[in-house]
């Protein structure tokens, strides 16, 4: 049994023949700069600045969460016991 040439059934292949798509050296029916509205880059700036803005401070300062937990309980004991403790203790 002959085995069939590798040359000849790839120059027969249709991803031979093909090269790209139909239609794909056409110039784009519309212009680039009209699809991106006037302004949208300063309406993108405002955006972050309010995203940064509303962001969790602990997170930008680079604080995890188990630290800004610790931190928070901390702070409610030391609180109480303020709070608790006699005026002349201090």
């Amino acid at each position: 049994m002959e085995k069939p040439k590798f040359d000849v059934i790839r120059s027969k292949s249709p991803s031979k023949n093909r090269h790209g798509l139909p239609g794909s050296k056409e110039r784009a029916k519309y212009d680039p700069e009209e699809l991106i509205p006037e302004g949208y880059e300063d309406h993108l700036m405002r955006e972050g600045l309010l995203k940064k803005r509303n962001a969790d401070p602990f997170k930008l300062l680079g604080v995890s969460n188990e630290d800004k937990m610790s931190f928070f309980l901390l702070k409610w004991i030391f609180n109480a016991i303020k709070l608790d403790s006699e005026p002349t203790d201090k």
